[in-house]
């Protein structure tokens, strides 16, 4: 960060303090108000003619005044010093060999990061849910935090937005996006009237509600026959329309559902915006969507059951694409032994059109797709890679270079209370790249469960990672952000 920035950006603290900010220097101010004031005299005098008057005023010492000064200036000493060490980045050396620091952020207790979008050059979006303590609520969050992990105050309160779907208690995340403008969009599914129902929201760049998309800022729709609907994911394609990814719990079915630029369904999209998919005989779950280019075929990713993951490929207008697997579907299952199980949870898109699947069950498994749904057997030899760290693994995360190079996310668990974050890196062909971490794996370290559940590319050689972590002592559950810059 250039001087420059560095000095604009104190400069604006203090013009623009933070309500934390003003707490101290509230006190600090006082204190050197009761300090200084009580001891302070004036002397005036007044001329006139070949006379002269003077006056003093001295109201001597108030040691009472002076010993609430002193009490505030040690309040505001001890806050201040709470606050460094509360937003202090905690450093943990990760013992990788290309690069052995990953920094951390606690946002607040019961919060959860659940997705992080790169935003711009130097910033990203955390997308979290926060569980009120002793409350059964949970919130949606926005933080944007600059890269060297402070939090951007020129969004919404002090760098975060909180969301309210209409007074929800109860709101999940779906998927965070952006567009060219720093617009930002956020999918998810709120409970009202006793029903979750899909909601989309637009903000300005300022973390504003935009009030020209849906109402007031927030479009919401049902679009089965009642029941709960889910929304798990979602793209902006480049058309600007967003397509989004659920579940119609009452009938068991896929959802898949585009809405226009305005938070208007398409109703040139399957029947009035969106497609309700009965696949298999149990709940088929969405989990992940891409919407190809220039072709504007949406690729789904689902979960059946405990362990049955499918793909799916949609023309355009919401008819299935048939050319794609069997039918237009290819059963994932149909890849992994018994054994080794799989339960995908996020997928990408390679520049060659190969689909990349990743997943866990006993182990962490990575599989490639070709362009038309079948396994790849030039990938790992077999397709299939497993993703084994020090102790069982689960993956959650997936993204891809522009050159090919694979880093998937998630945590280890030693079967007891143990569980560490952990990032590894493949190259195309599917082998672990030796010298990122330990032998292709960057392990979280430190006193705290960890899990990571997104990733993204700040640089071509620095990773954006976040989680959840909770304090074994404790037990309480936080976001951290963290920044691993790595080499090739």
């Amino acid at each position: 960060m250039e001087l420059k920035e560095i000095l604009l950006r104190k400069l604006d603290s203090i013009l623009h303090p933070k309500l934390d900010n003003k707490f101290i220097l509230g006190f600090l101010s006082l204190g050197i108000l009761l300090v200084g004031v009580p001891s302070l005299s004036a002397a005036f005098s007044i001329k006139y003619g070949d006379t002269t008057f003077t006056a003093e005023i001295n109201n001597g010492q108030n040691w009472f005044f002076i010993f609430l000064g002193v009490i505030c200036l040690v309040v505001s000493v001890y806050f201040y010093n709470k606050k460094l060490s509360t937003e202090k980045l905690s450093y943990q050396n990760s013992e990788a060999k290309d690069s052995s620091v990953i920094f951390q952020k606690v946002l607040k207790e019961g919060e959860i990061g659940r997705r992080l979008l790169v935003y711009g050059r130097d910033q990203v979006l955390i997308l979290g849910e926060l569980n009120e303590q002793n409350s059964s609520s949970k919130k949606i969050t926005i933080s944007r935090i600059n890269k060297d992990g402070s939090r951007d105050f020129h969004f919404g309160n002090s760098g975060k937005v909180t969301l309210d779907f209409g007074g929800s208690d109860n709101s999940q995340v779906g998927q965070i996006m952006s567009d060219r403008n720093g617009n930002i969009y956020v999918v998810a599914h709120s409970l009202s009237e006793g029903q979750f129902k899909i909601v989309i929201c637009k903000l300005l760049a300022n973390g504003y509600f935009d009030q020209a998309f849906g109402t007031n800022g927030i479009s919401s729709a049902v679009m089965g026959g009642g029941g709960h609907e889910y929304a798990m994911s979602a793209v902006r394609n480049t058309d600007g329309n967003i397509i989004l990814i659920g579940h119609q719990f009452e009938s068991k079915s896929l959802l898949v559902a585009k809405f226009r630029y305005n938070g208007q369904l398409d109703h040139t999209f399957g029947e009035k915006g969106f497609v309700s998919l009965s696949i298999t005989n149990e709940h088929d779950w969405g989990v992940d969507l891409i919407v190809t280019a220039p072709e504007n075929k949406i690729i789904a990713l689902f979960n059946s059951g405990m362990y049955k993951s499918s793909i799916i490929r949609l023309n355009y207008d919401g008819t299935i694409d048939t050319s794609f697997g069997e039918k237009g579907v290819a059963a994932l299952h149909q890849f992994i032994s018994q054994s080794d199980l799989m339960k995908a949870t996020s997928m990408t898109l390679q520049n060659d059109g190969k689909i990349l699947v990743v997943g866990y069950g006993n182990q962490g498994i990575v599989l490639r797709l070709t362009a038309d749904g079948n396994l790849d057997s030039d990938f790992a030899q077999s397709g299939k890679k497993i993703i084994r760290g020090q102790f069982r693994t689960d993956l959650h995360k997936i993204i891809t270079r522009k050159d090919g190079r694979i880093f998937v996310a998630g945590g280890q668990s030693d079967g007891n209370s143990l569980m560490s974050g952990l990032i590894a890196s493949l190259d195309n062909e599917g082998t672990l790249i030796s010298n990122f971490g330990e032998g292709g794996f960057v392990f979280l370290k430190g006193d705290t469960k960890q899990r990571v559940t997104d990733i993204g590319l700040i640089s071509d050689s620095e990773l954006a990672i976040t989680g959840e972590e909770s304090v074994i002592s404790d037990g309480f559950e936080t976001t951290f952000l963290g920044i691993l810059p790595f080499k090739g």
